[in-house]
């Protein structure tokens, strides 16, 4: 079994992917896709049968991203980045909030 760190680094940022959106391992599977899927009803069978390149401990990490997410800790730091991967990007913002949404300053 993974521990919690394990699996935030299947997370990356990467700039050049979704407009810098949390991916699985690089993919170009956004974990909001996942959790997406997961919300609609689908099991976790149905998303390793639909998407043959994803482990079950992906969409576990996805999971803890978005509990990690919810709960107001600041994840990217603990998603995958440069520092361990050659291809992403750091992201240490927040994702921003959309135009015209109450929460925006």
């Amino acid at each position: 079994m993974s521990t919690d760190t394990e699996l935030l680094e299947r997370i990356a940022v990467r700039a050049d992917v979704f407009g810098g959106k949390p991916v699985i391992r690089g993919l170009r599977i956004a974990v909001e896709h996942v959790l997406a899927m997961l919300s609609a009803g689908d099991t976790v069978e149905t998303i390793l049968r639909e998407h043959p390149v994803l482990e079950p401990e992906d969409v576990r990490a996805c999971l803890l991203f978005a509990h990690r997410a919810l709960a107001g800790e600041h994840v990217y730091d603990r998603a995958a980045f440069a520092d361990r991967c050659e291809y992403a990007v750091q992201r240490t913002t927040p994702m921003s909030v959309a135009p015209g949404s109450p929460d925006k300053e």
